[in-house]
């Protein structure tokens, strides 16, 4: 047996009528009172889209997630306000917004029943649009949302756990509570509409609230608008005193005679605020027109326009005002506003602070004066002023170039149009002082060629010290037989020898050992720059090694007429008895080198605070106290202009200097200046061991 009642039925016909006559017709609003609520119902969709993303990042939601889905928000919203569209489509869309919103806000709060009241908000607000589409659409959606996800994913739905386990029921439950929620709303649709018919003259005006009221202040008859905004229905407010619905700021009443007009048309300057039944205040702008009779005023007809919104864009605009003045002012860059007139609109401190303009140019607001008064301070002032000019002229370009002043200040410049929607109203100024980071990125520059100078430097002396050590060993190799051929000789063991030979074969002898010497300083002189001087410290008398070598210098000192000495005492410390050897052999030779006959060198040992202490002290030529610096460095001769024959290649200092460093030791010298002699003095620690190894064993020093 079919359950559906048969379609000619009398029963259904009157069921058919009876539903008819229950349900709003769904007419379509008059179109300026349709535009009103539309528009205030995305007022509350863009609220909606901000208040989204802020409850998301306070429960804790991802950021990116919070203000993507405010921002989804948002979207619908602008869909719904494109103008283009028709007015069932843009309602419908209205309504999209607002059930997404309640949807996104309940999967926030992690499915609170609370927050679930908020679909019910949504859909009272819907149902201001009277219109099925929209109002069905958000049914369905409701429906959809707590059967279909609340199923399928119920934590973003429910936050307990019957309804984890039974989605379907508490699907339900939510769905009766919608259906009770969508018959009250339908209900006050059909009684909004039958107020509308009978009376038509206030119902057609704006969205915005009207009440009339009679001579004693009582209530004849109101708009929508009006229940709505002091939350009372339309019904419910007739009848009722203006008193109990308006009130001025400082509360001051009987209202009533305030309010009642006694003369012609007239608007409120007063603030003034509707009472809501729940104890807010709406504020309001109160417009009042009189009723009349033929000459007589039998009433007035209050317009109610809530400024809630306007006062709440007021504010944020003043905030927003307020922040961009406090970020103008907390930025490090100087900022300029010109509009399209020529005319400064805005600058910050800063840029009063860089460009030093006098405030009475700035108030004044003359780009030209300012520009004028600046110019002069960069070293490209025309090129500075040209650029601007052109800047101005193509008012879509945007731009980025650098100042340079004539005080060594540098500035980066940024110029950027102003717009408004599409339409350019002005340029906005940026300047940046980069002087000390293009300072830094300067020296720093500076130091990298300065780095990559000492990189081919140390190469260039690496290869010099390679080949100077190689070319060292290459003449090394013949010299060995012709110091043996001329020992030979000199011994006759080839046979007798003539005076004159016998004189010749002396001073080959001579130049064969001073060039031995030589080869060995350059040696030793690459292997002390390239840290590789070897030594081989032992427990060694250095006074032993002073008295042999002044031994072997004692003919030499006879024969030039100078007295060499030697004093002191026994001085045990570890060294390496050949290397030492060679630095009090080179120190003696300098010194009988630079002496007059008739002079003096003495050399001394002594231990001194832990340390053998070597000097070699002369009467001579003396050094020059500008010379002094350069006495131990490689190829360094301070005395070429003397008369007396004084050959070297300047590099006995230098590895006798390496020598004693490899000991840990230190040498230096003193000369009171030139002509009156020099002191030699080096010093070898011994209550350490020597840098690089124990005594005995070999060791090389990084000099």
């Amino acid at each position: 047996m079919s359950s559906a009642l048969p379609a000619g039925s009398p029963f259904a016909a009157r069921l058919s009528d009876a539903l008819r006559r229950a349900l709003p017709e769904g007419r379509e609003l008059p179109e300026d009172e349709w535009r009103a609520r539309h528009r205030a119902i995305l007022f509350v969709i863009y609220g909606h889209a901000a208040g989204v993303a802020a409850f998301g990042l306070y429960m804790g939601v991802l950021p990116a997630l919070a203000l993507a889905e405010g921002a989804l928000v948002g979207a619908i919203g602008l869909v719904a306000s494109w103008p283009g569209a028709r007015r069932r489509f843009r309602g419908a869309v209205a309504a999209l917004a607002l059930v997404t919103s309640s949807a996104m806000i309940v999967q926030f709060s992690g499915g609170y029943i609370e927050a679930h009241f908020h679909f019910f908000v949504v859909l009272a607000v819907i149902a201001l649009y009277q219109d099925w589409i929209p109002f069905l659409l958000a049914i369905a959606y409701v429906a959809l949302d707590h059967g279909i996800i609340g199923t399928l994913f119920p934590t973003l739905v429910y936050n307990h756990g019957d309804a984890y386990a039974h989605p379907w029921k508490w699907a339900l439950i939510h769905a009766s509570l919608v259906l009770g929620e969508s018959v009250a709303l339908l209900m006050g649709w059909k009684v909004a509409e039958t107020a509308r018919r009978r009376t038509a003259l206030v119902l057609d005006s704006a969205g915005e609230g009207i009440i009339g009221l009679d001579l004693d202040g009582l209530v004849t008859f109101a708009n929508p608008a009006a229940a709505a905004m002091t939350q009372h229905a339309v019904g419910d407010l007739q009848g009722k005193s203006i008193d109990a619905l308006i009130q001025t700021s400082d509360g001051a009443a009987p209202l009533e005679l305030a309010w009642l007009p006694r003369g012609p048309h007239l608007v409120s300057d007063a603030p003034v605020h509707v009472r809501r039944k729940d104890g807010a205040q709406v504020p309001v702008e109160i417009e009042r027109t009189p009723i009349r009779n033929n000459d007589a005023i039998i009433g007035t007809v209050i317009t109610l326009r809530d400024v809630t919104e306007r006062k709440r864009a007021e504010e944020a605009l003043r905030r927003a005002v307020s922040t961009l003045t406090a970020t103008l002012e907390s930025t490090t860059d100087g900022i300029l506003v010109v509009d399209q007139g020529g005319k400064i609109a805005g600058f910050n401190k800063k840029f009063v602070e860089m460009w030093g303009i006098p405030m009475s140019i700035l108030e004044a607001g003359e780009d030209a004066r300012a520009l004028s008064y600046v110019q002069d301070q960069l070293l490209d002032p025309s090129g500075f002023r040209a650029k601007v000019d052109d800047l101005y002229q193509d008012r879509e370009t945007a731009s980025f170039d650098v100042l340079e002043f004539r005080d060594g200040r540098t500035f980066e410049r940024y110029s950027q149009p102003q717009r408004v929607g599409d339409d350019v109203i002005g340029r906005v100024w940026s300047f940046r002082d980069v002087t000390e980071r293009r300072r830094t990125e300067r020296a720093l520059a500076e130091q990298r060629e300065l780095q990559s100078m000492n990189e081919r430097l140390r190469e260039i002396d690496r290869i010099k010290t390679q080949f100077i050590n190689n070319a060292a060993h290459e003449l090394g190799t013949p010299l060995t037989p012709i110091k043996l051929q001329a020992h030979m000789l000199r011994s006759e063991k080839l046979g007798p020898l003539s005076d004159r030979q016998r004189t010749s074969v002396s001073v080959l002898s001579r130049n064969v050992d001073q060039l031995g010497l030589l080869l060995r300083d350059v040696i030793d002189s690459a292997r002390v720059q390239s840290g590789r001087l070897d030594v081989r410290p032992a427990p060694t008398d250095v006074r032993r090694l002073a008295e042999e070598a002044v031994e072997s210098f004692h003919e030499a000192a006879l024969q030039e007429g100078i007295s060499l000495d030697l004093e002191g005492e026994a001085a045990v410390v570890p060294a390496d008895a050949p290397r030492i050897t060679q630095v009090l052999f080179n120190l003696i030779r300098n010194a009988l080198k630079f002496t007059p006959a008739g002079g003096r060198v003495l050399v001394s040992v002594r231990m001194r605070d832990g340390s053998a202490c070597v000097e070699v002290a002369d009467t001579g030529a003396g050094i020059a106290a500008d010379d002094i610096g350069r006495l131990f460095k490689p190829f360094s001769q301070l005395h070429d202009h003397m008369d007396k024959t004084r050959s070297g290649a300047g590099l006995g200092l230098y590895v006798a200097k390496g020598i004693v460093e490899s000991h840990g030791g230190q040498i230096g010298c003193e000369s009171q200046g030139t002509g009156r002699g020099s002191t030699f003095r080096f010093t070898l620690p011994a209550g350490s061991q020597v840098p690089g190894g124990p005594p005995g064993e070999r060791t090389s020093r990084s000099l």
